[in-house]
């Protein structure tokens, strides 16, 4: 489901630290979501359609016990295969009894950091990932309000609906990206922000930091600390968060750019060879019908080794009108070899990847917006696998000084 770009949400359980569950909690690529509860402020009259106050949002607590419909603790713990009723549940399959889960590799730079402060392990998976609203929800089902609904089984598909909103984005964006899939790394990635001066955690997640602790008589316990807990994890989800995920440009539409980027990948045939050299350019095509040339690489610079990544920014001419903008983008670029050295010297270029991006500096996914994202899968002359291979002339050396148009859309 991963490798298909599917999200999947489980209910951390709700009956606070119960040791490892060994359970299909052991189980990788999903997000264990835990339990909060919910305060908001009180609307103005007159009903029943009412003025929302703002903010709406007054805060949230740790789920624990706290609700008059649903008695339960937020579940979380440490997978270090200690089950503590003593009992393996999940048996006849021994994957998942007594051996522990390994602490994954998206969670461990933000453990070295937090476990000190939330009682966590740096050897151990530690959950959950995640919480959202388990209890006092209001839910109507065929004009009924449904009574008891709640529980960390509640939280899980909450975030669910929650992710199916980033999908949605993402989608009338861009109607051929990818969804989102597993989305625990970039999650733990925007925790490691916490407390920097570039902050994405506390725009994306409420901190859930009561120190309420989810001791149920089973294991000790955990508190809800500031940051990463095993409580709520890294808390509940802001309307920032799916901006973070779906919209990798938060630029304003209308906002000029004032930069492009080239990121160019050579394959097996390195770009600068022959007697006297040779120069890369790339010509940009504009949606006016207008182009311009940037260099890429000059004859007298050094070679752009086999297999070797390089970026070059450029500045684009005030000539562009009207601007380039994050909706307002380039029509194509065409990538070109130029050389003038004799035929007995004639150097080939192999691309193997070609990404374009404008951008406002300083660069970051949060002041640019993609153009082209290419990645060769064609045999090229010399039978490696690449984007293009440019020659002096075309023949079978390569298909000559100039790659086909590479279109925008």
């Amino acid at each position: 489901m991963a490798a298909n770009g599917t999200s999947f949400f489980t209910a951390s359980g709700d009956y606070g630290d119960i040791g490892d569950p060994q359970s299909n909690l052991d189980m990788p690529t999903q997000t264990l979501v835990g339990g909060t509860i919910l305060s908001t402020n009180p609307l103005s009259p007159p009903f029943p359609n009412p003025a929302y106050p703002d903010p709406y949002y007054a805060g949230e607590s740790t789920w624990n016990q706290a609700s008059n419909q649903q008695k339960g603790v937020t579940g979380g713990g440490v997978m270090n295969g200690i089950n503590l009723f003593g009992t393996c549940y999940c048996w006849p399959d021994p994957w998942c009894c007594g051996s522990g889960v390994g602490i994954p590799d998206w969670q461990i730079g933000l453990m070295q950091i937090a476990a000190a402060s939330n009682g966590g392990a740096t050897q151990w998976r530690n959950y959950p990932d995640v919480a959202f609203l388990a209890a006092d929800i209001e839910v109507f089902y065929q004009g009924q309000k449904l009574e008891g609904i709640g529980g960390t089984s509640a939280a899980a598909p909450l975030w669910a609906g929650y992710v199916a909103l980033i999908n949605q984005l993402i989608k009338r964006m861009d109607p051929n990206a990818g969804l989102v899939g597993f989305l625990n790394p970039t999650l733990y990635d925007f925790g490691l922000t916490r407390g920097s001066d570039n902050d994405l955690y506390s725009i994306c997640f409420n901190d859930i930091a009561d120190g309420v602790s989810n001791n149920d008589d089973f294991g000790p316990g955990f508190k809800s600390v500031p940051g990463y807990d095993l409580c709520t994890g890294l808390g509940t989800p802001k309307v920032g968060l799916i901006y973070q995920i779906s919209a990798p440009t938060p630029l304003t539409p209308n906002q000029p750019l004032a930069l492009i980027r080239f990121v160019i990948k050579t394959g097996n045939d390195d770009a600068g060879g022959g007697e006297h050299g040779s120069e890369q350019t790339a010509e940009v095509f504009f949606n006016d019908g207008t182009s311009h040339t940037f260099v890429l690489r000059l004859n007298n610079e050094a070679h752009w080794d086999n297999w070797s990544t390089h970026t070059v920014d450029a500045q684009i001419p005030s000539t562009v009108f009207p601007p380039l903008t994050p909706i307002y983008g380039i029509a194509g670029v065409r990538l070109n070899l130029l050389q003038s050295n004799p035929d007995l010297s004639a150097d080939n270029w192999d691309v193997a990847s070609l990404s374009v991006w404008l951008f406002n500096p300083p660069f970051s996914a949060a002041t640019s917006v993609s153009q082209l994202n290419l990645v060769g899968n064609n045999q090229l002359q010399d039978g490696s696998i690449g984007l293009v291979r440019l020659s002096k002339s075309p023949g079978s050396s390569g298909d000559g000084p100039s790659s086909p148009i590479y279109k925008t859309a």
